[in-house]
C-alpha cells in the first residue's frame, strides 16, 4: 500500500471507528426509529462538576452593633468596645454597651451575637454604682433613724411591738411579688434585683427590673402586695 493510499484510507477507518462508537451507546429502538426517518439528536455530555460547597456570609461589624444596641436603654447608651471573633468552630461578636442611666447607676453590656444568622447568644449586664454617694445616702437614713428614735422610748416600745407582730404575719410570695410588680409596669421587663427586707417597717420587697426602654423601682408591701414606691427612668 503506497503512502498516497494510506493518507486516503486512514481517516476514513478513525471516521468509521467514531461512528461505530457512538451507534453502540445508542438504544436500538433508537436506531430502528432513525432507520424509518425520525430525526434524533444525541445529547453531549457536560465535563463540569457540581459541587455542594456554599460560601458562608457573616454579617457586618455595624449590624452587630445595631442589633447589640436593641438590649440597652434608648438615648442613654453608646458602643464602647466591639470584638470580632469570625472562626470557623463559633464565629460572633462581642458587643460592649455603657449606658449611664444616672449620676449614682452606670450598667456595662456585654452581649454575644451570632455572626451569621444575628442571633443574640448570651448577654451580660455589669451594674456599678458610684459607692461614694451611696455611702452618702446610707449615712443620711442611719442619722434620720437615730433623730426619729432618740429620746422616745414609747415609740421604741411601740416599734419592737409592731415587729413582733409582723414576724407572726404570713408574707406574700416572692413570685406574686414579681407579678405585681409586671403588672403595675403593664409590659414585659427583666428582673434584675430582687430583696426582701423584713426588718424594715412594713417589711417589705425591693425590686429592680428593666426593659428595652425604661429601669424600674418599685417597693411592694410583703404582707398586703400594695405598692409604697414606684419609679421608672
Amino acid at each position: 500500500m503506497t503512502k498516497k493510499m494510506i493518507k486516503k484510507v486512514v481517516p476514513m477507518l478513525i471516521g468509521t471507528l467514531a461512528v461505530t462508537m457512538v451507534v453502540s451507546a445508542v438504544n436500538p429502538t433508537t436506531l430502528a426509529e432513525a432507520a424509518n426517518g425520525i430525526r434524533y439528536s444525541i445529547p453531549r455530555v457536560s465535563s463540569s462538576v457540581v459541587t455542594n460547597k456554599k460560601s458562608v456570609e457573616y454579617i457586618s461589624q455595624e449590624e452587630a452593633k445595631a442589633i447589640a444596641m436593641k438590649k440597652a436603654p434608648k438615648n442613654k447608651s453608646e458602643v464602647t468596645k466591639v470584638e470580632t471573633l469570625l472562626g470557623y468552630e463559633d464565629p460572633h461578636y462581642n458587643v460592649e454597651i455603657t449606658s449611664v442611666l444616672n449620676k449614682n447607676l452606670t450598667k456595662i453590656f456585654t452581649i454575644k451575637v451570632d455572626g451569621v444568622t444575628g442571633k443574640i447568644e448570651d448577654l451580660d449586664v455589669e451594674k456599678i454604682i458610684n459607692n461614694k454617694d451611696k455611702d452618702k445616702d446610707k449615712d443620711k437614713v442611719n442619722k434620720d433613724k437615730v433623730n426619729k428614735h432618740e429620746g422616745n422610748k414609747n415609740s421604741d416600745k411601740k416599734h419592737k411591738k409592731e415587729e413582733k407582730e409582723v414576724v407572726k404575719t404570713n408574707l406574700i410570695s416572692r413570685d406574686k411579688a414579681i407579678k405585681i410588680a409586671l403588672d403595675k409596669i403593664g409590659r414585659d421587663a427583666d428582673l434584675e434585683e430582687m430583696e426582701l427586707d423584713k426588718d424594715d417597717n412594713p417589711p417589705k420587697y425591693e425590686i429592680e427590673m428593666y426593659n428595652d426602654d425604661y429601669e424600674y423601682e418599685i417597693e411592694i408591701h410583703a404582707i398586703t402586695g400594695a405598692i409604697l414606691k414606684f419609679e421608672k427612668e
